[in-house]
């Protein structure tokens, strides 16, 4: 009964927050104008979004998505960075149903007058946030594309960012629209026309309002620069390099390329491009490498398994395959004979920084057009925690393996063997998106018997990894 009270009062509470920032929208319902606001900065190199010094506009104006949590005015000034309010957020997601924590600050408003739709000479997006918590946590900014209706938006992909415990840490979150382009659909019309800029938080472990995670939010401004933003991409591979990267996350530009799909929320990874200084792990090249970290669930406790996915997108992977191996727009499309993809082969190296070994599975797909009709070709090795393990796989059986595929119905429902539906090694020759992926809820079978993995001793048994130096090398 007492589970069921608190869950009910986390539900009116985030009802009562839809109802208080339900004032800010782009219909433009009538308002007060004459609002008391506090002067804010709005210039030629600056402007000041939300400062939190007044109820109207800003807080009017924040917008939460489903079972976000709570999100209140803040007076304590040790929370402040400036001024005598602040924003507290206590995100905690969907345990109710699935719904991933995510809060949302308008640029426009018709109510009040305020529009900041228009990113063309947006430089950056600064933020002071204050991770009131005993660990560091880490959360994702980007920018929302489309405001559909109530709860439902466009998210652009954006950028983790960690936050250190109990310290204001300054965000600066750098647009790059040619960036975003590699793994999102946005165009020029959607840079004039950004509505908002949201921040995407990990699900709580407990649905209960005051063992929600804490975090203040203050002063969030734009920061202009004199030339307009493009949408150049930068995505590029050099065909005479010595080594054939992939990634290797030391380009500005890596931090916006790989991201992770989320099946379930109540489980779902953050990753984020890392400093190898301020981690102690050294990467295995350059300076930096990309961090996951996920929970295990345990099965025994009604949490069902999710695949997630860490991702290296489509369009990327049609760029390198065509740079190193087959490019269809040649006359001779075999950049490299076929009988000597035997002897490429892609490499990854991953470093286990969890307590016990935790396998990943590296897998290749077919473009997404094909409906994803086609399993994976994939590799894994024993990822023993403390040290950098290598994991590689042929390109012919990236292009060639039929293993793992089973029986597939065409559209007139007929039933076909991968021989039958697999002809062209379209992993390659039109590729989809690298994955990098594991089971949530991992079981050992003992004496027929499925039970939980015995190292998965609670629910939200946290695991991280660094992944480092995506490439391609010849071993004939």
């Amino acid at each position: 009964m007492k589970r069921l009270i608190r869950f009910l009062s986390l539900i009116l509470s985030v009802v009562m927050s839809v109802s208080l920032f339900a004032g800010c929208n782009s219909e433009g319902k009538a308002g007060d104008k004459n609002a008391n606001v506090i002067t804010k900065v709005d210039n030629a190199s600056k402007s000041d979004l939300y400062n939190f010094e007044q109820w109207k506009p800003d807080f009017s104006c924040i917008k939460i998505q489903k079972l976000f949590g709570v999100v209140t005015r803040n007076k304590n000034k040790e929370y402040c960075k400036s001024g005598d309010y602040s924003a507290k957020l206590q995100p905690i997601g969907g345990h109710i149903e699935p719904a991933t924590p995510v809060v949302w600050f308008p640029t426009y408003s018709e109510t009040f007058d305020i529009d900041f739709r228009d990113f063309s000479y947006v430089d950056y997006v600064s933020v002071w946030m204050y991770n009131d918590n005993e660990e560091d946590k880490s959360f994702t900014m980007g920018l929302v594309s489309k405001y559909i209706r109530f709860e439902t938006i466009t998210q652009l992909q954006g950028q983790t960012f960690t936050l250190k415990a109990k310290e204001w840490t300054l965000i600066k979150y750098v647009i790059d629209f040619g960036s975003m382009t590699i793994g999102s659909t946005v165009s020029r019309d959607d840079m004039i026309n950004i509505q908002g800029i949201y921040m995407q938080f990990e699900t709580a472990i407990s649905p209960e309002v005051d063992e929600a995670p804490v975090y203040y939010v203050d002063d969030i401004s734009l920061v202009y620069k004199e030339t307009v933003n493009g949408f150049q991409s930068p995505l590029g591979f050099d065909p005479n390099a010595d080594i054939k990267y992939l990634l290797n996350f030391d380009e500005l530009w890596h931090d916006n390329v790989s991201f992770v799909k989320v099946t379930k929320p109540e489980s779902a990874p953050m990753q984020m491009v890392v400093n190898g200084s301020d981690e102690g792990v050294n990467p295995t090249s350059g300076n930096r490498m990309v961090k996951l970290q996920f929970p295990l669930m345990k099965a025994s406790d009604g949490y069902s398994q999710a695949w997630h996915r860490w991702m290296i997108p489509e369009t990327m992977m049609r760029e390198f395959w065509k740079t190193y191996i087959y490019n269809p727009d040649l006359a001779n499309p075999y950049v490299q004979p076929r009988d000597t993809w035997k002897d490429w082969y892609i490499y990854y190296d991953v470093y286990n920084a969890s307590d016990f070994q935790f396998n990943l599975s590296l897998k290749f797909f077919a473009s997404s057009s094909n409906g994803g009709k086609w399993a994976n070709a994939g590799a894994s090795a024993n990822m023993v925690p403390g040290e950098w393990v290598q994991v590689k796989i042929s390109v012919d059986e990236i292009a060639a393996s039929k293993t793992s595929m089973g029986p597939w119905k065409n559209e007139k429902g007929v039933s076909l063997q991968p021989d039958e539906y697999y002809l062209n090694e379209d992993r390659i020759t039109d590729p989809g998106a690298l994955w990098i992926t594991f089971d949530s809820t991992p079981t050992v079978t003992v004496n027929g018997v499925k039970q939980d993995n015995p190292n998965v001793t609670q629910n939200y048994t946290r695991m991280t990894y660094y992944f480092d130096s995506f490439r391609l090398v010849y071993m004939g």
